[in-house]
C-alpha cells in the first residue's frame, strides 16, 4: 500500500486494502493510516468514514502505540474533502487525550481549509498552531494563502503582511508554490498556468491588482 500511494496507484493500494480486510488478518495503526490515505484520494469518503469507525468501534485507537499518526491520518483524509469542522474535532480530540498535535495534523487541517476556501477556519488554526508553539512550514502558509481566493484585495494584502512577519520572525524560506499562490489571490483567484498566461492576466486586472501583481512578480 506504501508503494502504491508513493507511486500514485490510489486503485491499486486500495485493492491490496480490501484484500487485507477479507483475508481476516489484524490490521496494523500503518494499515489503517494507508486505507485512510488511499480512499480519500480516490474521494470514496464514506470507505475513509467505515475505516474510522472500525477504529473506533474495536478499540484500536486506544491500543494503538502512536494515536496521533492515526487521527492525523484521518485529519488529512478529511481535508481532502475540505472537512474543516470535522478536522477541528479531531484536532481537539488529539488535545484531550493530550497527544502531541504535530505541524503535521497542523498542516492538514489548514489544507482542509484550501480545500473548502475557508479564509476565516485557516486564519483561526493558524494562529491556535502559533499559540501551540508550533512553528509553520511554507506549505502550512501556502495552505492559508490558497484559502483566500477570492477575497478583496485589502484582505490579501492584510494576511500577506501577516505572513511575512511569521516567515521574518522563523526564518521561513519561501518557495515558488507559495509565490504563485501570493499573486493568484492578489489577482483575484485565477488560476495562472503559464508565463504567459500570468502576464496576460496581470494586463487585465484592475489598477490596484496589477499593480500588486507586479510588485509580487518584482519581489
Amino acid at each position: 500500500m506504501t508503494a502504491a500511494f508513493k507511486c500514485g496507484e490510489f486503485e491499486r493500494g486500495a485493492s491490496i486494502y480490501r484484500q487485507l480486510c477479507l483475508s481476516g488478518m489484524n490490521k496494523t495503526g500503518p494499515s489503517y493510516n494507508w486505507g485512510l490515505k488511499l480512499y480519500a484520494r480516490l474521494d470514496q469518503h464514506h470507505e475513509v468514514h467505515a475505516i474510522w469507525d472500525e477504529v473506533m468501534q474495536t478499540g484500536f485507537l486506544e491500543r494503538d502505540d502512536k494515536p496521533e499518526l492515526l487521527i492525523t491520518s484521518m485529519i488529512d483524509a478529511v481535508a481532502q474533502a475540505g472537512n474543516v469542522t470535522a478536522a477541528c474535532m479531531l484536532l481537539d480530540m488529539m488535545k484531550v487525550r493530550k497527544l502531541e498535535i504535530g505541524r503535521g495534523a497542523w498542516g492538514s487541517a489548514l489544507n482542509a481549509c484550501k480545500n473548502s476556501n475557508n479564509a476565516a477556519a485557516a486564519r483561526f488554526l493558524l494562529d491556535a498552531m502559533s499559540k501551540a508553539g508550533v512553528v509553520p512550514d511554507i506549505a502550512a502558509l501556502t495552505a492559508v494563502m490558497s484559502a483566500h481566493k477570492g477575497r478583496p484585495l485589502r484582505k490579501i494584502q492584510e494576511l500577506a503582511n501577516d505572513l511575512t512577519r511569521l516567515i521574518d520572525t522563523f526564518g521561513i524560506s519561501l518557495d515558488p508554490p507559495f509565490v504563485e499562490e501570493h499573486l493568484s489571490c492578489a489577482l483575484g483567484g485565477h488560476l495562472l498556468v503559464s508565463a504567459s498566461h500570468t502576464e496576460a492576466v496581470v494586463t487585465n486586472a484592475g489598477a490596484d491588482r496589477r499593480r500588486e501583481g507586479r510588485r509580487i512578480i518584482e519581489d
